[in-house]
């Protein structure tokens, strides 16, 4: 359906060789510090920065679109920007109202399993600075582990507050089109999504060799390798005496 694209899978040497190429040893020696129980949060780094260097279209790889994409990308276009269809009735009803998200954004997330972005939007640059402070700052003990802790470290809460705040604050700088991804443009979610799916149970999970949203590790290694085992070994304890 797109023979006017190019399409690239990154592996994970493909991915930390991107980054040191483009990005250099300082952003790379950040990435390395994600947790290797978080293959998500690696994959939410790396998104955000390609598609800032190269502007396209990125899909997770359990995602897909049934429309050719130049039937989506109007010209003009710089940023495409969506919810999910989650409102009552819809195919994902429910899906994208993580606890962590402030109360005034109603729709909930701002959906990133697809980017669809110019090279060098300054709202994407906005979310890249946003992610690297929060590596910079995070504390497992106030940030969480597991899903919570990637969702809103490097993840759908993070990003969907950095924007929505951004918009809200000085939406000239920001040029978006909003549209519903799914319902009007015909991306899809996950080629594993079942009817009736429950957006706490993907049934992409089934499929995973592991599922770090159940890690129990920090997602972002300390510095000090001491202080890293320290925390690694107490979040343990705690979840033992927690179960």
């Amino acid at each position: 359906m797109n023979p006017d694209w190019a399409y690239q899978l990154f592996d994970d040497a493909d991915i930390e060789a991107y980054i040191g190429t483009h990005y250099g040893k300082q952003i790379l020696t950040v990435y390395h510090r994600i947790d290797s129980h978080y293959g998500a949060a690696k994959a939410d780094f790396f998104r955000y920065l390609v598609i800032y260097r190269e502007g396209g279209v990125y899909l997770d790889i359990k995602s897909t679109v049934d429309k050719p994409l130049s039937n989506v990308i109007q010209e003009g276009d710089s940023y495409i920007l969506s919810y999910w269809n989650n409102q009552i009735g819809h195919g994902h009803e429910q899906f994208g109202h993580y606890p962590g998200l402030p109360d005034y954004i109603e729709r909930g997330e701002i959906i990133q399993w697809y980017l669809a972005a110019a090279a060098g939007h300054p709202l994407l640059r906005r979310v890249i600075l946003q992610m690297l402070s929060n590596i910079d700052h995070y504390n497992p003990y106030i940030n969480g582990v597991g899903w919570m802790g990637t969702v809103s470290t490097t993840g759908p809460i993070m990003y969907t507050t950095c924007i929505w705040n951004a918009l809200k604050q000085s939406p000239e700088l920001y040029p978006v089109r909003w549209t519903d991804i799914i319902e009007d443009e015909g991306f899809r979610y996950s080629i594993f999504a079942q009817q009736g799916e429950k957006p706490e149970r993907p049934a992409h999970t089934s499929h995973l060799p592991s599922d770090y949203r159940k890690a129990i590790s920090p997602v972002i290694k300390h510095r000090c390798g001491m202080v890293n085992s320290i925390n690694r070994l107490y979040l343990k304890f705690l979840h033992r005496i927690h179960r």
